[in-house]
């Protein structure tokens, strides 16, 4: 089974988002800003992290930033998950090494084989029957 962080500071957003991936068969939690993720990461290790952009505290960039500073966590898939279509913020993820930019309001399916791309082989979940 998976395990798989939602850090949302919306909190219908990320209770949505945890609900379904409970539902798929993954192990999901969230958190609310970039800062307790970082906290977080120091004792726990998710397969993948869904990370918002606009957050308070520490910025969903600066959240990603650290991480892939960190030796330890330099691999671990991050998908950032924002509502801002914005050109200049994609390509400073992708500079990052951001795993996947998804736009929010993608309908669940999508979300789920975008999410599933990103897992690594012996933890992604079956697709229901």
């Amino acid at each position: 089974m998976s395990f798989i962080l939602v850090v949302d500071d919306n909190h219908i957003t990320r209770r949505a988002l945890i609900t379904l991936l409970r539902l798929d068969g993954h192990r999901a939690d969230g958190l609310t800003d970039g800062g307790e993720l970082i906290s977080f990461l120091d004792s726990h290790d998710p397969h993948l992290v869904v990370l918002d952009v606009m957050m308070p505290k520490v910025h969903g960039l600066e959240a990603l930033r650290i991480i892939r500073a960190d030796a330890r966590r330099s691999r671990l898939p991050v998908l950032l998950y924002t509502a801002l279509d914005d050109d200049a913020i994609r390509e400073e993820a992708r500079r990052l090494g951001v795993a996947d930019y998804i736009l929010k309001g993608m309908r669940w399916p999508e979300l789920r084989e975008r999410i599933k791309r990103h897992l690594p082989e012996s933890d992604a979940v079956p697709e229901p029957a």
